[in-house]
């Protein structure tokens, strides 16, 4: 066996003892320190539906500044696709629009066995 000084001795013990001690801290801090992301994954419906009102303006923009005439198909289109994704997550969407030649006006509404959402909003063509 090997015969340590006192010195390093000393050192090792310490280092052990200050090792164990951060753990165990660690342990007890660690909890509160973790983000709670349970809000985000309940308000599913709410980050949807946004999502959803915030494409269908950059729809509308899109198509506008492209073809002023296909803005009519690609809404239908549009209304269709976010209408399949809101069913394949267990949602029922209600989308309508109005176009004109200043403006569009949507309603669109969200519902889930927890909660419904409604808006209503005016796109205004350039």
């Amino acid at each position: 066996m090997l015969n340590l000084s006192n010195k390093a001795q000393y050192f090792i013990i310490a280092s052990v003892i200050l090792a164990g001690f951060f753990y165990t801290l660690s342990r007890f801090l660690n909890p509160s320190s973790f983000v709670d992301n349970s809000k985000s994954a309940t308000a599913n419906e709410i980050l949807l539906f946004n999502n959803f009102k915030e494409k269908t303006i950059k729809a509308v923009q899109v198509s506008d500044s492209i073809n002023r005439d296909d803005l009519e198909t690609n809404l239908v289109t549009y209304r269709n696709y976010i209408q399949k994704i809101a069913r394949e997550n267990g949602y029922n969407l209600f989308f309508e629009f109005v176009n004109t030649t200043t403006n569009v006006s949507v309603n669109m509404t969200l519902k889930s066995d927890r909660m419904m959402m409604n808006t209503s909003f005016v796109i205004h063509r350039p």
